[in-house]
């Protein structure tokens, strides 16, 4: 069945958003570490545009009445763990920027 097909469809792209924006975040600190703002705040940029519309195909797919579905609650799992994610890597900028002697402190706590 057509809806069907593109809520499974919908619910992929979620996926590979949430992935793709995962990878910018991730590449985004580690640009912080070499004290390169400029290129950190390009990938969290694309990275933060990724995410909407990861959220704006979740919310379509909300308002879709359907059965559960494993897939659509993998691609929400996901999404739900790239928002910590972020919000980490938010504080570990904030850290580094605050701290730049955590970049090659190689003392152990």
């Amino acid at each position: 069945d057509m809806k069907k097909e593109e809520m499974t469809n919908d619910t992929i792209s979620v996926i590979q958003l949430t992935t793709q924006t995962q990878q910018f975040y991730h590449q985004a600190f580690m640009y912080i570490k070499q004290d390169n703002y400029h290129q950190a705040q390009y990938c969290l940029d694309n990275g933060n545009k990724l995410l909407l519309k990861a959220h704006q195909i979740h919310a379509k797919l909300l308002n879709q009445e359907c059965e559960l579905d494993l897939l659509l609650v993998h691609a929400e799992d996901m999404l739900m763990s790239l928002q910590l994610y972020k919000s980490m890597m938010k504080e570990f900028i904030d850290l580094y920027k605050t701290f730049p002697t955590l970049r090659g402190n190689k003392q152990s706590l």
